[in-house]
């Protein structure tokens, strides 16, 4: 597994997707194929996920049980469970109305890879921003927390 690559698109995706997406067409011209064929991005997103959730565990003073209740959900239903019901349905619906060669389909696999990388950069706003943000200024009572609360969400 290659760990550096994966981390390399991580912090492009937040920085610089364009060059992620660029790395797709070359991985399309050189091995005919978009999808990932190494699981290191789900890997190291599976950890971020833990990291995160041990953050937002210790910012809503969950507990130990409440952390692996937070951390199952975020990884298995979330980010997995989610992505392939996204990714099935959406690669079922590309294939059948938008290809404009019937020759090529689009691989099931690079739908959940657009899952996984539309999930990253959601997900470091809403994990790792968000909590850092809760004490000094979601939780503030009246009309400050409630608009900078609602501005979050939007």
């Amino acid at each position: 597994m290659d760990f550096q690559f994966a981390l390399w698109q991580m912090v492009n995706l937040v920085v610089a997707p364009r060059k992620v997406y660029r790395n797709f067409v070359t991985r399309k011209q050189s091995k005919d194929q978009f999808a990932r064929d190494d699981p290191a991005f789900l890997v190291l997103l599976s950890a971020f996920l833990c990291l995160s959730s041990a953050l937002i565990t210790v910012v809503l003073r969950l507990g130990f049980v409440g952390f692996i209740k937070f951390l199952l959900w975020s990884v298995f239903v979330d980010c997995i469970g989610a992505g392939m019901i996204t990714a099935t349905v959406m690669w079922a619906v590309t294939n059948a109305f938008f290809r404009a060669d019937r020759q090529h389909d689009v691989e099931w696999g690079y739908s959940f890879d657009i899952h996984l990388n539309a999930s990253f950069a959601f997900l470091v706003f809403i994990h790792i921003i968000q909590p850092i943000l809760y004490y000094p200024l979601l939780s503030l009572q009246g009309f400050v927390g409630s608009f900078f609360a609602c501005t979050l969400v939007m």
